[in-house]
Parts: C-alpha cells; structure tokens; sequence
C-alpha cells in the first residue's frame, strides 16, 4: 500500500484531523521515493504511537473535567500521566522525522522497527 494510502487509512480509523505530511507542512509523496520502506514503516508505526496518545489525553482530561471531587486528584493524575506519554510519543516521532529528514537516517544503521498492523 502507497505511504499516502496508509496516513489516510490512518487517519479514518483514529478519528484524526491531520496526517504526518502536516505536521510538518511537507509533501509526503517526495518522502515516499526517497526513503527506505522499513523507515517509512517506523514513522508510520510512531505516528501512531503518537495520535494514540493524543487520544489517550483527550480521554483522560474527559474524565478529569467531570470527575466527583473525591475521584479529582486520581483522574489528574491519570491526566498528567496521559501527557507525559503523549509528549514522550511524540519526542519520538519528532526525532525520527530529523533524524530522515537531515538524511542521517538514510544509512543501515538506523534500527527498523516494524509491527504487524497500524494503527489501533
């Protein structure tokens, strides 16, 4: 399947605004050509990673904002725990678009991390 195919693919099922191409303001079809599959797969695997956690945030500040009062400090808690792997996620994936993008990553030494399936 195309990259392009599978950020949209992506995005369907995750309920998403954007996809990785605007993230960073990028024409994602020059990416496609220009790069190995497995670091293709490896950003499509830490996009993931990261709109999951962005849902994660979402659901917990849910939770927080209408917790009774005795549940308050838990459900900030969660809440703040939800961020901090939200913003770990996206350190992540940040890095790995550099480390492409500044063509370091280009080279076999970059380790391939490929999962079965995407996107949850």
């Amino acid at each position: 399947m195309e990259f392009r195919a599978l950020v949209l693919e992506s995005r369907r099922r995750l309920d998403l605004a954007a996809g990785p191409g605007s993230t960073y303001g990028g024409d994602m079809k020059a990416v496609d050509s220009q790069i190995r599959p497995d670091l293709i797969d490896t950003m499509m695997d830490l996009y993931c990673d990261w709109r999951t956690e962005c849902k994660a945030v979402q659901a917990a500040w849910e939770w927080a904002s209408g917790a009774a009062p005795c549940d308050r400090t838990a459900a900030f808690a969660a809440y703040t725990a939800a961020l901090d792997r939200e913003e770990s996620a996206c350190h992540a994936y940040a890095e790995h678009i550099l480390r492409i993008t500044s063509h370091r990553g280009v080279d076999s030494a970059m380790p391939a991390r490929r999962r079965e399936g995407r996107c949850p």
